[in-house]
């Protein structure tokens, strides 16, 4: 529930109904797939078939609050792409409050889903699937190229393989204390970036990498 206060104000924003108040006639279908609940911005992207008539509709929201709607393009194959993400076992995706991590993200990419039909609805968490790497969220990940590439967006490069029942944390970075050169403290940053196993050490960069 801590999800929909931003869910809800991107739906408005596309003048829609929460689509857990709404209620679909029979053949009609609804699919929402909410982006972001980090500091980096929202994205919001929406497949629709009412009375056999497809459509597809994007919202985007900087961090500053400020709001546009991306140009869906023209002839896309909504039903194709419904068809290949069901396939794909997108409706059956664990909630993450049903998965086990190693640790919490202070900060990441998470996405909300909700699918509904006539008399059915379901929402879903994926949280920071890129970070907290899970069969899920990488199977959630691996079909999510075929959303974009239908509202005519660049997907993330391709994961690499996760062994079946493996749990990993990726992209973690850290800050220590070093001793001060001249006047200016000096800051040893660590970052382990994808894909990393466990026994792999971590490798000092600058701060401004860090923060770049």
């Amino acid at each position: 529930s801590a999800y929909f206060g931003s869910v809800d104000r991107l739906t408005r924003h596309l003048h829609l109904d929460p689509l857990r108040t709404v209620k679909l006639q029979p053949g009609d279908l609804d699919v929402r797939v909410w982006q972001g609940f980090g500091i980096g911005g929202y994205r919001g992207y929406v497949i629709r078939r009412v009375r056999q008539k497809w459509s597809g509709l994007a919202v985007k929201e900087d961090a500053a609050g400020r709001r546009a709607f991306p140009k869906v393009p023209g002839a896309p194959d909504w039903e194709k792409t419904w068809a290949e993400l069901e396939r794909g076992g997108f409706a059956g995706i664990r909630d993450d409050s049903e998965l086990v991590h190693c640790e919490r993200v202070m900060d990441g990419v998470s996405y909300v889903i909700e699918i509904a039909k006539d008399n059915y609805y379901r929402t879903y968490l994926v949280a920071n699937p890129q970070s907290q790497r899970t069969q899920d969220g990488d199977r959630f990940l691996q079909l999510l190229p075929v959303l974009l590439r239908a509202f005519g967006e660049s997907p993330d490069p391709d994961l690499a393989p996760l062994s079946n029942g493996e749990l990993r944390d990726v992209s973690s970075v850290t800050a220590t204390s070093s001793p001060k050169s001249s006047s200016r403290p000096l800051t040893a940053w660590k970052w382990a970036g994808p894909v990393v196993p466990w026994d792999t050490p971590a490798r000092s960069i600058t701060s401004e990498e860090a923060l770049a």
